[in-house]
Protein backbone atom coordinates (compact mmCIF):
# COMPACT_ATOMS: atom_id res chain seq x y z
CA UNK A 1 0.00 0.00 0.00
CA UNK A 2 1.08 3.69 -0.64
CA UNK A 3 2.26 5.87 2.01
CA UNK A 4 0.84 8.57 0.43
CA UNK A 5 -2.49 10.32 1.48
CA UNK A 6 -5.45 10.12 -0.44
CA UNK A 7 -8.51 11.89 0.81
CA UNK A 8 -11.24 9.77 -0.84
CA UNK A 9 -9.30 6.30 0.63
CA UNK A 10 -9.10 8.20 4.04
CA UNK A 11 -13.10 9.00 3.58
CA UNK A 12 -13.75 5.57 3.02
CA UNK A 13 -11.72 4.29 6.04
CA UNK A 14 -13.41 6.75 8.32
CA UNK A 15 -17.29 5.35 7.51
CA UNK A 16 -15.70 2.15 7.66
CA UNK A 17 -14.24 2.78 11.26
CA UNK A 18 -17.61 4.44 11.83
CA UNK A 19 -19.82 1.50 10.60
CA UNK A 20 -17.92 -1.40 11.99
CA UNK A 21 -18.46 0.20 15.60
CA UNK A 22 -21.55 1.56 15.49
CA UNK A 23 -22.67 -0.43 17.76
CA UNK A 24 -20.22 -0.01 20.25
CA UNK A 25 -20.65 3.66 19.85
CA UNK A 26 -24.32 3.51 20.42
CA UNK A 27 -24.02 1.59 23.36
CA UNK A 28 -21.11 4.07 24.98
CA UNK A 29 -24.01 7.06 23.67
CA UNK A 30 -26.79 5.35 25.38
CA UNK A 31 -24.98 4.31 28.24
CA UNK A 32 -23.33 7.79 29.19
CA UNK A 33 -26.44 9.74 28.67
CA UNK A 34 -28.11 7.54 31.59
CA UNK A 35 -25.56 7.97 33.43
CA UNK A 36 -25.38 12.33 32.96
CA UNK A 37 -29.36 12.00 33.66
CA UNK A 38 -29.07 9.95 36.71
CA UNK A 39 -26.50 12.55 38.00
CA UNK A 40 -28.91 15.00 36.92
CA UNK A 41 -31.79 13.94 38.39
CA UNK A 42 -29.86 12.72 41.70
CA UNK A 43 -28.75 16.65 41.56
CA UNK A 44 -32.11 17.72 41.40
CA UNK A 45 -34.22 15.21 43.24
CA UNK A 46 -35.24 16.97 46.26
CA UNK A 47 -36.99 20.09 43.63
CA UNK A 48 -39.96 17.33 43.07
CA UNK A 49 -40.63 17.47 46.75
CA UNK A 50 -39.02 20.77 48.04
CA UNK A 51 -40.04 23.67 46.19
CA UNK A 52 -37.11 25.98 45.58
CA UNK A 53 -36.86 29.71 44.30
CA UNK A 54 -35.50 30.74 40.55
CA UNK A 55 -32.30 31.80 42.53
CA UNK A 56 -31.58 28.55 44.10
CA UNK A 57 -32.55 26.50 41.13
CA UNK A 58 -29.98 28.99 38.99
CA UNK A 59 -27.75 27.96 41.50
CA UNK A 60 -27.99 24.11 41.24
CA UNK A 61 -27.87 24.70 37.16
CA UNK A 62 -24.63 26.87 37.36
CA UNK A 63 -22.79 24.30 39.68
CA UNK A 64 -23.69 21.10 37.74
CA UNK A 65 -22.89 23.15 34.78
CA UNK A 66 -19.87 23.99 35.73
CA UNK A 67 -18.94 20.36 36.84
CA UNK A 68 -19.71 19.18 33.28
CA UNK A 69 -17.67 21.76 32.06
CA UNK A 70 -15.06 20.10 33.90
CA UNK A 71 -15.82 16.72 32.94
CA UNK A 72 -15.78 17.34 29.26
CA UNK A 73 -11.97 19.11 29.71
CA UNK A 74 -10.47 16.73 31.48
CA UNK A 75 -12.10 13.89 29.15
CA UNK A 76 -10.65 15.94 26.10
CA UNK A 77 -7.24 16.04 27.14
CA UNK A 78 -7.89 11.97 27.94
CA UNK A 79 -9.55 11.13 24.97
CA UNK A 80 -6.73 10.74 22.28
CA UNK A 81 -5.59 7.72 24.47
CA UNK A 82 -8.34 5.60 23.27
CA UNK A 83 -6.72 5.83 19.44
CA UNK A 84 -5.94 1.94 20.05
CA UNK A 85 -9.56 1.38 21.33
CA UNK A 86 -11.18 -2.17 20.43
CA UNK A 87 -7.76 -2.69 18.52
CA UNK A 88 -6.39 -4.96 21.43
CA UNK A 89 -7.66 -8.40 19.72
CA UNK A 90 -6.34 -10.69 17.36
CA UNK A 91 -8.90 -10.29 14.50
CA UNK A 92 -9.84 -6.55 15.16
CA UNK A 93 -6.04 -5.59 14.75
CA UNK A 94 -5.23 -7.73 12.05
CA UNK A 95 -8.93 -6.90 10.19
CA UNK A 96 -8.09 -3.55 10.73
CA UNK A 97 -4.20 -3.83 9.49
CA UNK A 98 -5.39 -5.46 6.30
CA UNK A 99 -7.82 -2.55 5.14
CA UNK A 100 -6.82 -0.59 1.96
CA UNK A 101 -5.34 2.45 3.40
CA UNK A 102 -1.73 3.45 3.97
CA UNK A 103 -0.54 3.91 7.83
CA UNK A 104 -0.98 7.86 8.12
CA UNK A 105 -4.49 7.80 6.58
CA UNK A 106 -5.18 4.29 9.70
CA UNK A 107 -3.58 6.51 11.77
CA UNK A 108 -4.79 9.84 11.52
CA UNK A 109 -8.69 8.25 11.38
CA UNK A 110 -7.74 6.94 14.92
CA UNK A 111 -6.40 9.75 15.93
CA UNK A 112 -9.55 11.89 14.91
CA UNK A 113 -12.23 9.84 16.02
CA UNK A 114 -10.57 9.60 19.47
CA UNK A 115 -9.42 12.97 20.14
CA UNK A 116 -12.89 14.70 18.76
CA UNK A 117 -14.86 11.93 17.82
CA UNK A 118 -15.03 10.70 21.71
CA UNK A 119 -15.31 14.34 22.80
CA UNK A 120 -18.28 14.76 20.19
CA UNK A 121 -19.83 11.43 21.34
CA UNK A 122 -19.92 12.79 24.56
CA UNK A 123 -21.44 15.86 24.12
CA UNK A 124 -23.95 14.62 22.44
CA UNK A 125 -25.44 12.00 25.73
CA UNK A 126 -24.52 15.41 27.58
CA UNK A 127 -27.26 17.21 25.54
CA UNK A 128 -29.71 14.34 25.36
CA UNK A 129 -29.42 13.87 29.14
CA UNK A 130 -30.31 17.34 29.33
CA UNK A 131 -33.51 16.90 27.11
CA UNK A 132 -34.60 14.12 29.19
CA UNK A 133 -34.50 15.78 32.37
CA UNK A 134 -36.23 18.60 30.66
CA UNK A 135 -39.08 16.04 29.55
CA UNK A 136 -39.13 14.84 33.29
CA UNK A 137 -39.25 18.36 34.88
CA UNK A 138 -41.96 19.12 33.04
CA UNK A 139 -44.07 16.47 33.10
CA UNK A 140 -43.59 16.61 36.63
CA UNK A 141 -44.51 20.16 36.35
CA UNK A 142 -41.40 21.70 37.96
CA UNK A 143 -41.19 24.96 37.37
CA UNK A 144 -37.92 27.05 36.88
CA UNK A 145 -35.78 25.01 35.33
CA UNK A 146 -33.14 25.91 33.02
CA UNK A 147 -31.09 23.72 30.54
CA UNK A 148 -27.85 22.34 31.67
CA UNK A 149 -26.62 22.75 28.09
CA UNK A 150 -27.80 26.45 27.85
CA UNK A 151 -25.94 26.96 31.22
CA UNK A 152 -22.96 25.73 29.78
CA UNK A 153 -22.94 27.31 26.60
CA UNK A 154 -23.47 30.12 28.82
CA UNK A 155 -20.19 29.74 30.96
CA UNK A 156 -18.25 28.61 27.96
CA UNK A 157 -19.42 31.77 26.46
CA UNK A 158 -18.62 33.89 29.09
CA UNK A 159 -15.01 32.24 29.11
CA UNK A 160 -14.18 32.96 25.28
CA UNK A 161 -16.02 36.51 25.30
CA UNK A 162 -13.13 37.40 28.30
CA UNK A 163 -10.67 36.50 26.09
CA UNK A 164 -11.77 38.10 22.66
CA UNK A 165 -12.36 41.21 24.82
CA UNK A 166 -8.70 41.14 25.95
CA UNK A 167 -9.62 40.49 29.95
CA UNK A 168 -6.22 39.26 30.48
CA UNK A 169 -3.14 40.39 32.96
CA UNK A 170 -1.66 43.42 31.74
CA UNK A 171 1.67 43.76 29.84
CA UNK A 172 2.72 41.08 27.11
CA UNK A 173 2.87 38.76 29.86
CA UNK A 174 -0.67 38.08 29.26
CA UNK A 175 -0.20 37.09 25.77
CA UNK A 176 2.52 34.92 26.62
CA UNK A 177 0.33 33.30 29.40
CA UNK A 178 -2.31 32.55 26.74
CA UNK A 179 0.25 30.83 24.06
CA UNK A 180 1.70 28.67 26.84
CA UNK A 181 -1.86 27.57 28.43
CA UNK A 182 -2.95 26.62 25.08
CA UNK A 183 0.40 24.76 24.52
CA UNK A 184 0.56 23.32 27.86
CA UNK A 185 -3.17 21.89 26.64
CA UNK A 186 -1.76 20.57 23.07
CA UNK A 187 1.17 19.00 24.80
CA UNK A 188 -1.22 17.23 27.34
CA UNK A 189 -2.88 15.97 24.26
CA UNK A 190 -0.05 14.89 22.25
CA UNK A 191 1.38 12.86 25.69
CA UNK A 192 -2.12 11.36 26.13
CA UNK A 193 -1.90 10.05 22.22
CA UNK A 194 1.50 8.42 22.80
CA UNK A 195 0.11 6.43 25.77
CA UNK A 196 -2.03 4.99 24.06
CA UNK A 197 0.03 3.93 21.73
CA UNK A 198 1.94 2.44 24.49
CA UNK A 199 -0.42 1.17 26.84
CA UNK A 200 -3.35 -0.38 24.11
CA UNK A 201 -5.08 -2.56 27.10
CA UNK A 202 -6.87 -0.01 29.52
CA UNK A 203 -4.95 2.86 27.98
CA UNK A 204 -7.42 5.76 29.29
CA UNK A 205 -7.42 4.36 32.70
CA UNK A 206 -3.62 3.74 32.71
CA UNK A 207 -2.79 7.13 31.32
CA UNK A 208 -5.26 9.25 33.90
CA UNK A 209 -3.34 6.83 36.52
CA UNK A 210 -0.09 7.65 34.87
CA UNK A 211 -0.57 11.53 35.03
CA UNK A 212 -2.22 11.58 38.84
CA UNK A 213 1.33 8.96 40.10
CA UNK A 214 3.48 11.72 37.83
CA UNK A 215 1.59 15.02 39.17
CA UNK A 216 1.52 13.74 42.67
CA UNK A 217 5.26 13.06 42.60
CA UNK A 218 6.11 16.35 41.09
CA UNK A 219 3.32 18.25 44.26
CA UNK A 220 5.50 15.97 46.90
CA UNK A 221 8.79 17.41 45.64
CA UNK A 222 7.33 20.73 46.35
CA UNK A 223 6.54 21.70 42.58
CA UNK A 224 3.85 23.48 41.30
CA UNK A 225 2.65 23.34 37.60
CA UNK A 226 0.58 26.16 37.77
CA UNK A 227 2.94 28.48 39.11
CA UNK A 228 5.96 27.46 37.36
CA UNK A 229 3.57 28.08 33.94
CA UNK A 230 2.62 31.47 35.46
CA UNK A 231 6.13 32.57 36.54
CA UNK A 232 7.77 31.12 33.55
CA UNK A 233 5.29 33.48 31.03
CA UNK A 234 5.84 36.47 33.14
CA UNK A 235 9.27 35.82 33.85
CA UNK A 236 10.24 37.91 30.50
CA UNK A 237 9.75 37.27 26.91
CA UNK A 238 12.96 35.22 26.23
CA UNK A 239 11.76 32.75 28.91
CA UNK A 240 8.43 32.71 27.78
CA UNK A 241 9.29 32.26 24.35
CA UNK A 242 12.18 29.04 25.32
CA UNK A 243 8.89 27.75 27.46
CA UNK A 244 6.41 27.78 24.22
CA UNK A 245 9.04 26.28 21.97
CA UNK A 246 9.76 24.04 24.51
CA UNK A 247 6.15 22.83 24.56
CA UNK A 248 5.53 23.16 20.86
CA UNK A 249 8.97 20.75 20.03
CA UNK A 250 7.74 17.93 23.24
CA UNK A 251 4.35 17.98 21.03
CA UNK A 252 5.71 17.68 17.71
CA UNK A 253 7.73 14.95 19.04
CA UNK A 254 4.94 13.34 20.52
CA UNK A 255 2.91 13.13 17.83
CA UNK A 256 5.76 11.57 15.51
CA UNK A 257 6.85 8.76 18.15
CA UNK A 258 3.13 7.92 18.30
CA UNK A 259 2.82 7.85 14.51
CA UNK A 260 6.01 5.39 14.62
CA UNK A 261 4.99 3.57 16.97
CA UNK A 262 1.48 2.83 15.55
CA UNK A 263 2.85 1.93 12.01
CA UNK A 264 4.95 -0.40 13.79
CA UNK A 265 1.92 -2.07 15.82
CA UNK A 266 1.34 -5.80 16.68
CA UNK A 267 -0.99 -7.80 18.25
CA UNK A 268 -1.89 -7.41 21.93
CA UNK A 269 -0.88 -9.53 24.47
CA UNK A 270 -1.44 -10.06 27.84
CA UNK A 271 0.73 -7.12 29.00
CA UNK A 272 0.67 -3.72 30.39
CA UNK A 273 2.70 -1.97 27.94
CA UNK A 274 2.88 -3.02 24.23
CA UNK A 275 5.84 -1.81 22.32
Amino acid sequence: MDTYFDIRRFGRLMRYDLVANSRHLAFLLIAVSVGLYALLFLNFYKAFTVTYSVGEMESRVGDIASFFLLVLFVFSVYSPSLVCSRLSDKAASTAYWLLPASPLEKFLVRFLLSAFGAVGLVVCAMLMADALFMLTCLAAGLPGVTSVSLAMAGLLGDTLGAFARRELPPGPGGWWLLVVLWLTFAMSRALSLLCGVVFRRRALLLTVLLSVVVSMGYAAMGGDWVGALYWSAYGSPVSAAWLSLSLLAVTVCCYLLAYRLFCRIQIVGRKWISL
